[in-house]
C-alpha cells in the first residue's frame, strides 16, 4: 500500500502557495497522484480553466485542449517540497480533492514536459 505524501502546490509564475495537499500515488496508473486538499488557496480563474479542460475532454472537444493546456502551463505548477512539476491537475472543490500527474501523459508515453513547452 502506498504511503500518503503531504506537500504543497506552488505556482512558480509568482511563487505563491496555492494549496496544501495530502496525496497518494495511484497503484495502477503511473505518475498519477490523488488525494485531499488540506488548505485551498487555488485562484478561481485557475479552477475555472481546469474545469474547462475536464469539460472539453468529456465533451470530446479535443480541438481546444492545446489552448487550455497552454493557459494551465502559465501557472508553472510544482509540488513545493519535492520541486516536481505537475501536469493536468483536476480540482474537485466541492469534495476538496485533487489529482495530477508528475509526468505528462501522451500517446508516446509519459514525458518530462508537455509538448507545448
Amino acid at each position: 500500500m502506498e504511503q500518503n505524501i503531504k506537500d504543497y502546490i506552488i505556482s512558480k509564475r509568482n511563487n505563491k502557495i496555492l494549496g496544501f495537499i495530502e496525496v497518494c500515488k495511484d497503484p495502477k496508473i503511473p505518475f498519477l497522484y490523488s488525494g485531499k486538499i488540506i488548505q485551498n488557496n487555488f485562484p478561481k480563474e485557475l479552477v475555472l480553466i481546469l474545469d474547462e479542460y475536464v469539460n472539453a475532454v468529456n465533451d470530446l472537444t479535443f480541438s481546444i485542449l492545446d489552448e487550455i493546456e497552454e493557459e494551465i502551463s502559465k501557472y508553472k505548477l510544482y509540488l513545493g517540497n519535492k520541486n516536481i512539476k505537475i501536469f493536468l491537475p483536476h480540482i474537485d472543490e466541492e469534495n476538496q480533492e485533487i489529482s495530477f500527474y508528475t509526468k505528462y501523459p501522451s500517446s508516446s508515453g509519459f514525458l518530462d514536459n508537455s509538448p507545448l513547452n
